[in-house]
């Protein structure tokens, strides 16, 4: 029985091809907004905690008949109901870093699947991807491929396909396709260079600062997210989009040639 797509197209990759693919979820992670769940759940709870200490303070100085006491409670409900509000706003920023993270994991899915594949096939295969004498940086690569292009120029013949002795509307050449901002500096290296996430898992309430800063990371998220669908939405192929022709159904087998390609591959 032949191996589905998907795993077959692993499988013929390069032990480089592969670990390119985990670099690429691990570039994309540098982005992602913060997981807040745990952080939610314990501001969520403590809202609830202040916010029935607040009724509980009311009631009994309702019921007090010292007057001295009556207000204590009083003043002592204020401040519980003002913690409350705090709180309360608190939940808002953190629902609205989880509904971006929400929206981070949609948009990488392609690249988190594939990650997730070619971790398998690695250890499938005993690579270990951070060897340092296998690696190649994409500097290294790009010095070796621009000086052996330099040496074939000398010998590559010029045929007509190379000439273009056409008219160029500058501005037709323009309006072919979507203008990337270049000099925008790149959101993975960015984030790459800040400091990692900490206590992500740890169910409690982050302070103001904590808070505001993963709003802060959630909404650029956001706006690199509305980037990306903008230019994606100007390209006028599939293919031109990247787009992975199987994965709507990338469990299907080839039955015609699956149990041959299996039999050359592995004996």
């Amino acid at each position: 029985m032949g191996r589905p797509r998907a795993d077959r197209e692993e499988f013929e990759l390069s032990d480089g091809a592969l670990r390119m693919r985990v670099r690429a979820y691990e570039r994309q992670q540098a982005w992602a907004p913060r997981y807040v769940a745990n952080e939610l759940a314990g501001t969520r709870q403590a809202a609830e905690h202040h916010r029935a200490a607040a009724t509980l303070h009311r009631a009994e100085a309702d019921a007090a008949t010292d007057p001295a006491r009556a207000a204590e409670l009083r003043q002592a409900a204020d401040g519980a109901a003002a913690l409350v509000a705090e709180l309360d706003r608190r939940t808002g920023d953190l629902e609205e870093v989880e509904a971006a993270r929400g929206r981070w994991l949609l948009r990488t899915a392609d690249d988190r699947d594939k990650h997730d594949r070619a971790v398998i096939v690695l250890a499938h295969r005993n690579s270990d991807r951070d060897a340092p004498d296998e690696r190649v940086t994409a500097d290294e690569w790009l010095t070796a491929h621009d000086e052996a292009m330099r040496a074939e120029d000398e010998y590559r013949p010029i045929t007509e396909h190379d000439l273009d002795d056409g008219p160029v509307d500058e501005h037709q050449a323009l309006d072919d396709g979507p203008v990337l901002e270049t000099a925008v500096p790149d959101l993975r290296e960015t984030a790459a260079a800040e400091p990692r996430e900490r206590r992500e898992d740890d169910v409690r309430v982050p302070t103001t600062a904590e808070s505001e800063d993963a709003v802060t990371r959630a909404r650029r998220a956001l706006d690199e997210i509305q980037a990306q669908e903008v230019y994606e939405a100007g390209l006028d192929t599939p293919d031109a989009r990247d787009v992975d022709h199987h994965r709507d159904d990338p469990y299907a087998d080839e039955t015609d040639d699956s149990e041959g390609y299996y039999a050359e591959r592995w004996g």
